[in-house]
């Protein structure tokens, strides 16, 4: 078997990202056997591909670094590829001595280091799209990069859990995830404020329940957001978590509480999606859903960094109030339709 080693110690979303890598590897390498290190944030999902051989959690503990590193020296693999970009994970592949590395950065000290160790590597830039940077990496691998390699969940075991039946009856809805990332509260404060409240989020379901004629599934993340009190407190009870409301004839879905991979069956079900641009917009590229992501204007260079290779599927809008991200709904309203 050939052994590849990935380290992608931070979060889901790049994780996600990341999967695209793995899919090519193991098409490309068919005794191939890849494992992963990972972070406390996306452990849990990397070990749902059937594509991953083994899964190892990173922690910053030494008793547990040092048990992870006698585990892997005893690997021999064909490559390390430090994909995170990250110092811990750098440093500590250092010591897997045996191994040949290719590592994807942008920090001058590990380009420093990259050169004194003969380590291959490759400079994150966030000014080209970040597939580009998966391609160089397959061209140092030998290996080339397929449409089908875009399918992230193709190598997936989906949640098929009690909900999931629940879940399955609310098909073809337009879903509205409203996270932390809307409110600049609880996320960066230089970025544009979308000042969402309930009266505004009345407004934003009536409209688009006008244009898009279908049932809304709103969801939420893991922080508890003033307007989620608003929400539970106007709309009415329908299950456990699950609150309703009825707008011209269709009607309006909130789910608390949900974890993550109740979120991402939902995303898989809808035919629409609007969020902030990340992990969930990653999700729904994969599912084919079309989506409009929120960005920040400034920033647009980055959110296109990761987006690129997502083409016409997810629509890149800018942060702003309500009434002006509605306008920019209306005016590609045919994006949706199409």
């Amino acid at each position: 078997m050939n052994n590849y080693l990935i380290l992608r110690t931070d979060r889901i979303g790049d994780y996600i990202f990341s999967q695209i890598l793995i899919n090519s590897i193991s098409r490309n390498d068919k005794k191939s056997r890849i494992y992963v290190v990972a972070s406390n944030k996306n452990f849990f999902y990397a070990s749902r591909f059937s594509n991953v051989y083994k899964v190892l959690l990173f922690k910053k503990n030494l008793i547990i670094i040092l048990k992870l590193f006698f585990f892997l020296r005893r690997i021999n693999f064909k490559k390390i590829i430090i994909l995170d970009g990250k110092r811990r994970s750098f440093l500590f592949s250092l010591f897997l001595i045996k191994s040949n590395k290719i590592a994807l950065i942008k920090n001058n000290f590990l380009i420093f280091l990259s050169k004194i160790f003969f380590i291959k590597y490759f400079v994150n830039q966030e000014n080209a799209p970040s597939i580009n940077s998966l391609k160089k990496i397959l061209e140092e691998l030998n290996f080339n990069l397929s449409l089908k390699d875009l399918n992230i969940h193709k190598n997936y075991i989906f949640k098929k859990e009690l909900d999931w039946q629940f879940l399955r009856k609310r098909k073809n809805n337009l879903h509205l995830h409203i996270d932390e990332k809307w409110f600049t509260k609880f996320y960066y404060k230089d970025y544009t404020n979308i000042n969402l409240n309930f009266k505004k989020l009345i407004l934003f379901l009536k409209f688009l329940i006008k244009n898009f004629k279908c049932n809304i599934i709103i969801t939420t993340g893991f922080i508890d957001l003033p307007i989620i009190k608003s929400i539970k407190k106007n709309f009415y009870k329908s299950h456990k978590d699950v609150y309703f409301k009825d707008f011209f004839n269709h009607k309006v879905f909130f789910h608390d509480k949900l974890n993550f991979l109740d979120l991402e069956n939902i995303i898989r079900l809808s035919k629409y999606l609007i969020c902030c641009e990340g992990s969930i917009s990653h999700l729904s590229y994969s599912f084919k859903i079309k989506t409009f992501a929120l960005i920040e204007k400034k920033r647009e260079t980055f959110y296109r960094h990761w987006t690129d290779h997502m083409g016409d599927n997810v629509k890149l809008i800018y942060r702003s109030n309500i009434t002006q991200i509605i306008k920019q709904i209306r005016r590609n309203i045919k994006f949706f339709k199409n």
